[in-house]
């Protein structure tokens, strides 16, 4: 399943509060990014349909960075309902709800990649997660602003697993 990007976000912050750490969004775009390359490693698929870019400070969903900039480094807090915004045509209306986070909209086996990866980088300061971006080779082959290839991504970290798992 190819979730939205908001709900793999939810999902990550949600994890890091329960485990006591909360996490700040230049992190959660590091951690974002990560497990888009996880999914494409262990699933052969993508995680989430929205581009990452290369940004300044490393990879970023631009969706997910504009919905949580609001919090700017602080940490985000569990996001457990949100708000939504949508345009009826037939009404020509525009329409605000509230809704819930609903955890149960992964699949366990998903859930299992998003966790582990999260599990991973949930201690390592957002700088580290920057400068470990910057020398990897999506980010360093793409320039500013660009779209960071899925293949590129694929590739990179098939052949570099030790970096994606950061093991020795």
């Amino acid at each position: 399943m190819i979730y939205n990007v908001l709900d793999v976000c939810r999902l990550i912050i949600n994890y890091c509060a329960e485990k006591r750490h909360p996490i700040s969004n230049i992190k959660l775009q590091k951690i974002l990014y990560y497990v888009q390359a996880a999914f494409l490693v262990e699933k052969k698929k993508i995680c989430f349909e929205e581009k990452i870019l290369n940004w300044t400070y490393g990879p970023v969903v631009e969706e997910a960075y504009r919905e949580f900039r609001i919090y700017g480094g602080q940490n985000i807090p569990k996001q457990e309902e949100y708000n939504t915004i949508s345009y009826n045509s037939i009404d020509s209306k525009i329409h605000f709800s509230k809704e819930t986070f609903d955890e149960s909209k992964f699949c366990e086996d998903d859930e299992k990649i998003i966790k582990k990866i999260v599990d991973l980088y949930i201690d390592k300061e957002p700088f580290y997660l920057v400068k470990k971006t910057h020398k990897e080779d999506p980010w360093l082959n793409t320039s500013q602003n660009e779209v960071i290839s899925i293949e590129s991504i694929r590739k990179y970290y098939e052949e570099n697993l030790n970096l994606l798992y950061e093991k020795d």
